[in-house]
C-alpha cells in the first residue's frame, strides 16, 4: 500500500462500526506516520506504487483517497506527519500487515 520513508513515530486509533450486510464488524484505524520526504515526493511514489499493485489514488499532497479491492481509505498531511485512516479492509488482511506496509511505504 503505502514504500520506506523515514518514520519518527506512529500512534493507531480503533474504531467500530457495524455493517449491516457483513457478518463481522469493520474496525476503521488511523495510522500517523512521521516522514523526512517532501510531500510531492512521497505522492509521486504512492501514486507509483497504486498503479502497479491495481489501487487507485484521487487527491494531491496534502489530503485524498485511496481505494483498492483488498482495502479502502484516506489520508492527509499535517505537516511532516501522514495520517492514514483505513477505512475498509478485507477480513483476511491482518492489521499488523497493513500496518507494516503502510511504514514501509512512507518512510
Amino acid at each position: 500500500m503505502i514504500a520506506t520513508l523515514f518514520c519518527e513515530g506512529i500512534t493507531r486509533e480503533g474504531v467500530l462500526r457495524e455493517r449491516p450486510h457483513a457478518k463481522e464488524k469493520t474496525v476503521a484505524r488511523t495510522f500517523s506516520i512521521d516522514t523526512a520526504v517532501e510531500p510531492l515526493s512521497l505522492l509521486a511514489r504512492v501514486k507509483r506504487v497504486a498503479g502497479e499493485n491495481g489501487a487507485s489514488l484521487v487527491g494531491e499532497e496534502r489530503s485524498g483517497r485511496f481505494s483498492h479491492e483488498m482495502v479502502k481509505g484516506q489520508y492527509r498531511m499535517e505537516g511532516r506527519t501522514v495520517i492514514v485512516t483505513i477505512t475498509e479492509k478485507h477480513w483476511l488482511i491482518p492489521w499488523p500487515i497493513v500496518e507494516s506496509r503502510l511504514r514501509a511505504l512512507i518512510q
